[in-house]
C-alpha cells in the first residue's frame, strides 16, 4: 500500500490511525466494486450497432443460457425451457394449428442455434425455414444433465425420428472449434456451442412434453439483428432477449399470438397424422 495515497487526509493524525483508515477504505472499495454492476455486465457501442445491452447469462443443469430457463421444478424432476426451430409451415397453415400439432418428431435447438447464424448453411436455423418458432417445453432433468448413448441426438424427417428416445448434441461450429480447440477440456467450453434436440413422438410424455408455441418470428429479423456479427455469444443472447423477446423491435414482432404458457401443465395434443407435421 502506498503511503502517498492518504497523505492529504492525515495531517496531525497518528500513523496507527492512518493505517486503519487506509485498510477500511480498501475494504469499502472492495465491497463497492462487488455490489455495483461490473463492467462486463454492460456492453455499450458494440460492433454491429448493439448498444446498452445488459449481460445476465448463466448456465444451469437445464439450459446453457438464462433466457432459455423458464421456471424451476421444485421436485427437480423436469426442466422447463425454451426451444427453437425454423420451418416454412406457416406458409400453408395457421399458427394455432401448428401449436395444436406440437413438436412431435421434430428437431429443435437452443437460443444460440436460433440467433447466432453460422459459417455453414447447415449451422443456420434460417436454412431450414423462413419462420423461427419459439416453444416452451418440459424435459426430464436427468436427460439434460448427463447424455448417455441411448439418448444421443437423432435426425427427425418425414414425420419420424431415427430413435425413439429424446436426445441432444452440441453442433460443432467449425470456425470456432478449430480456432479455439485448446479450450475443449476447460470447464464450460460447451457454453459457447449451439445445442440441438430431437423430440420423437414415442417418448413424448415420458421424457419430454411440449407446452405451447410461444411466438413466431420472421428470420429476416435475425439476419439483420444478430447473424454473422462480430459479437460475443453472451451479447448475441442478450440482444435477442431484449429486441425479440422482451421488447420486440420493428420487424421482430411475433407473427402469432404470444403465449406465456407454463410447460408444467399438460395439454391436449393432436397425435393423428397431419400433412404439415414432421
Amino acid at each position: 500500500m502506498r503511503l502517498s495515497v492518504c497523505k492529504s487526509c492525515i495531517t496531525s493524525v497518528p500513523l496507527k490511525v492512518y493505517v486503519l483508515s487506509c485498510s477500511c477504505f480498501g475494504v469499502l472499495a472492495l465491497l463497492a466494486s462487488a455490489l455495483s454492476p461490473s463492467a462486463s455486465s454492460q456492453v455499450n457501442n458494440n460492433p454491429g450497432g448493439v448498444t446498452n445491452v445488459t449481460l445476465d447469462d448463466w448456465k444451469s443443469d437445464c439450459a446453457n443460457h438464462a433466457v432459455d430457463n423458464l421456471e424451476q421444478d421444485p421436485r427437480g424432476v423436469w426442466c422447463y425451457i425454451r426451444m427453437y426451430r425454423c420451418t416454412d409451415k406457416g406458409k400453408w397453415v395457421p399458427w394455432w394449428s401448428i401449436d395444436l400439432h406440437g413438436l412431435k418428431n421434430s428437431n429443435t435447438g437452443d437460443v444460440l442455434w436460433a440467433a447466432k447464424g453460422g459459417s455453414d448453411l447447415e449451422q443456420r436455423c434460417s436454412s431450414y425455414g423462413q419462420y423461427l418458432e419459439v416453444w416452451r417445453v418440459a424435459v426430464k432433468r436427468d436427460l439434460m444433465v448427463i447424455q448417455d448413448s441411448a439418448h444421443s441426438y437423432s435426425e427427425c424427417n418425414d414425420r419420424s425420428c431415427d430413435k425413439d428416445t429424446f436426445g441432444w448434441r452440441y453442433l460443432q461450429d467449425k470456425a470456432w472449434f478449430f480456432g479455439q480447440s485448446h479450450h475443449r477440456k476447460e470447464r464450460g467450453w460447451e457454453f459457447h456451442r449451439k445445442r440441438q434436440f430431437s423430440l420423437p413422438l414415442a417418448s413424448r410424455g415420458s421424457e419430454w412434453r411440449d407446452g405451447c408455441l410461444e411466438r413466431v418470428i420472421n428470420t429476416r429479423c435475425l439476419a439483420t439483428l444478430t447473424y454473422d456479427k462480430d459479437l460475443e455469444d453472451s451479447v448475441i443472447v442478450a440482444t435477442f432477449k431484449r429486441d425479440v423477446l422482451d421488447n420486440p423491435i420493428e420487424g421482430c414482432q411475433s407473427l402469432s399470438a404470444v403465449k406465456e404458457c407454463s410447460p408444467v401443465k399438460r395439454r391436449f395434443r393432436l397425435t393423428l397424422w397431419a400433412p404439415w407435421g414432421r
